[in-house]
């Protein structure tokens, strides 16, 4: 299984990651990353001038509060609403629906995604 190469698209990949979605969940995971950090400094600077045994477990301390607070902000960023959801119709592929219900369908039209069905 080779990749195709033609499926590509340099400039798209590039819209996605810059997107206004992209940029707000990398600033939010930035600033918990931040807000850690500076909540902690003190504890950081300590951990130096301490016993080795005693700077092991204040390490620890300090890496499994850090830990708790970035999974948080993780959490925050991956609780979308709006993420697309897999299509559930009876022996279907993997496939993701493009109308969610939004917008409302002619009656007597044949629908355009099967997922509207």
């Amino acid at each position: 299984m080779a990749p195709k190469l033609s499926r590509i698209n340099l400039g798209a990949g590039l819209k996605r990651m810059f997107s206004g979605k992209a940029l707000a969940k990398f600033f939010i995971v930035l600033f918990m990353a931040l807000a850690v950090l500076s909540s902690d400094i003190d504890d950081l600077m300590c951990i130096a001038h301490e016993p080795l045994e005693m700077a092991i477990i204040h390490s620890l301390q300090v890496v499994g509060w850090s830990t708790l607070w970035m999974v948080c902000g993780l959490i925050i960023v991956a609780a979308n609403p709006r993420r697309a959801l897999p299509c559930r119709r009876p022996g279907a592929r993997l496939h993701v629906c493009s109308n969610r219900g939004n917008a409302p369908s002619r009656e007597g039209a044949a629908p355009a995604d099967p997922c509207e069905i």
